[in-house]
């Protein structure tokens, strides 16, 4: 009889505290504080805006390892160069100028001054080759502008010697 009574004993044990635990887990926990949403990531660049970066990477560092590890980027205005390094690319700005040519849009630093750079690429086999720059913008003043057809357009200045028509010679006001 011992031995049923111990049976009966353990059986009851194993009911009763799996229950125990089991109720215990049924009890509402405390509120617990709201964790701060997850910062959303840089978003993936597609397969072109990876080969069209690498060809860039590659031509800037493949001229700047010749210059003591900067970038001399021609500045046309000034008929001189500026030393730089790239930065970043602004894919929004790309653009299609042919059919196998692409417009790509560089960030580059140096000698205290940010510049857009328009990189010309074009499509060699399964390559891009850049073919060549020029400066869009220094400081955040661009130099030049673009039409419908993607071609360049100089953005016109107030030049010194425009005058409008209220200051021509020809007219004179008297007060």
């Amino acid at each position: 009889m011992t031995r049923i009574k111990a049976n009966s004993t353990a059986l009851l044990l194993a009911i009763l505290v799996p229950a125990a635990f089991s109720a215990e887990k049924k009890t509402p926990a405390a509120p617990q504080a709201k964790t701060a949403p997850a910062e959303k990531s840089a978003p993936s660049l597609t397969a072109l805006q990876l080969e069209l970066k690498a060809a860039v990477e590659k031509f800037v560092a493949e001229v700047a390892e010749e210059n003591d590890g900067l970038y001399p980027l021609n500045d046309t205005m000034r008929d001189d160069a500026w030393n730089v390094s790239l930065k970043s690319f602004d894919w929004a700005a790309t653009r299609d100028i042919g059919p196998e040519e692409k417009l790509v849009r560089a960030a580059m630093t140096g000698q205290g001054k940010t510049f857009l750079v328009d990189f010309t690429a074009a499509k060699d086999g399964k390559s891009w080759e850049i073919l060549d720059e020029i400066i869009f913008s220094v400081d955040g003043v661009d130099r030049f502008t673009y039409n419908g057809k993607n071609e360049r357009v100089p953005i016109r200045s107030a030049e010194p010697d425009d005058k409008t028509p209220l200051e021509t010679e020809d007219s004179e006001t008297e007060l």
